[in-house]
């Protein structure tokens, strides 16, 4: 009701009064936006904006509120930026500048308004929030959303430029090449503005940032589009290639006809690659690292092991490497550094050893053992 009635009292005030334009008398659209704001400021203002910030209340405030205004703000600034430039730069099908810039005054009602409601909604959102604590969930959903929906923008005008370049020469492609670059100047800003906010909250809280759900779904998502839009495109592009080529029209024709899928490819596969890489990255990231294997030593030796530990000889003769016999000591002993026990037995010429494990460490004493220990009797050497 606001927008109606304020694209239409925009238009009243500043349009030309002397060009003819039919529809609704003003008064019906003051009249709508009347009716339009009581209801909105009955339910929001009264009740609904002091409410619980419940899922309901930011998925109100998040994506109809303020998503809804960026994208009136990002569409309607594109489309005057593409009015301009085609009445300079490009091919324009009206006699006069006020017929060509006949949409300068409805698309600027449409651009306040919703500047007004992303303004107002991305102030409720952060309003009781404490600005110098760490990011709230509602801001993290939101910074994501708008970042998403610019990206598609910069998505479509590279598209559009490469489709257009790629077309026949008797297709005129100046009008869509313009609204291609305004596309891209339009979505690489916006996304830039809101990606170094992210990367400013990534510097600050590293672990909070990417262990965050939003973050996982935001990389998930795109890289899921953005492989299911390459599949989609290359078997569009392969069944026209192959339809050409069984009816020998395989031609620059073919290449025409494949421009927009071609060009979906190629810009859809650098935003897959780079997002994909930073997800693969933080998973990565998220992984402790995996241990250091056990030096590899061939050693073959008969052990007796003398601590005050309770040590199986089974184990330990396979950890050492070793034939090993274990007679439990009295007093206190250490505990056995085992990779360096393995080490300093690897290190001893003679086959036969004694480790005595103290309160220091372990001692090892070169003997010599007339026949190899007898672990079924558990009988001394």
């Amino acid at each position: 009701g606001f927008y109606v009635g304020a694209h239409e009292l925009y238009v009243r005030v500043v349009d030309d009064p002397t060009l003819a334009r039919g529809g609704p008398r003003l008064g019906n659209w003051v009249a709508t936006m009347v009716v339009g704001g009581a209801v909105w400021g009955w339910y929001w203002l009264a009740n609904f904006r002091t409410a619980q910030r419940t899922e309901t209340w930011l998925a109100t405030v998040v994506p109809v509120g303020s998503l809804a205004g960026f994208v009136a703000v990002v569409a309607m600034l594109a489309t005057q930026l593409r009015t301009v430039a085609v009445w300079f730069f490009g091919n324009t099908d009206q006699a006069t500048a006020a017929r060509h810039f006949d949409l300068i005054p409805g698309t600027s009602a449409v651009l306040m308004v919703g500047l007004g409601s992303w303004l107002y909604h991305r102030a409720e959102l952060v309003s009781g929030a404490d600005t110098a604590g760490p990011r709230t969930y509602a801001e993290r959903v939101y910074e994501y959303l708008l970042a998403a929906a610019a990206l598609v923008v910069l998505v479509v005008g590279v598209v559009m430029v490469l489709a257009n370049l790629l077309a026949t020469g008797a297709n005129d492609r100046t009008n869509p090449t313009i609204t291609g670059v305004v596309l891209i100047v339009v979505g690489a800003t916006t996304w830039g503005w809101f990606w170094q906010t992210i990367r400013r909250a990534t510097l600050a809280d590293r672990s909070a940032e990417i262990s965050s759900p939003i973050r996982k779904i935001y990389l998930f998502a795109l890289f899921g589009s953005a492989a299911v839009a390459i599949l989609v495109s290359f078997i569009a592009t392969l069944g026209n290639s192959l339809e050409d080529l069984l009816n020998s029209n395989l031609s620059r024709s073919t290449l025409h006809d494949n421009r927009y899928s071609l060009a979906v490819i190629v810009t859809v596969t650098q935003v897959a690659w780079f997002h994909g890489r930073l997800y693969l990255a933080e998973r990565l990231e998220g992984q402790p690292e995996p241990p250091a294997p056990a030096p590899t030593v061939d050693i073959e030796h008969r052990v007796v092991v003398v601590t005050g530990e309770a040590l199986e000889a089974r184990e330990l003769s396979v950890m050492l490497g070793a034939d090993v016999e274990v007679w439990q000591r009295e007093s206190f002993s250490a505990p056995i550094d085992i990779d360096a026990l393995r080490l300093r037995i690897a290190q001893e010429p003679s086959p036969d050893l004694l480790v005595i494990a103290g309160p220091r460490g372990c001692d090892v004493i070169p003997v010599q053992v007339p026949h190899p220990p007898d672990h079924t009797a558990g009988s001394p050497r």
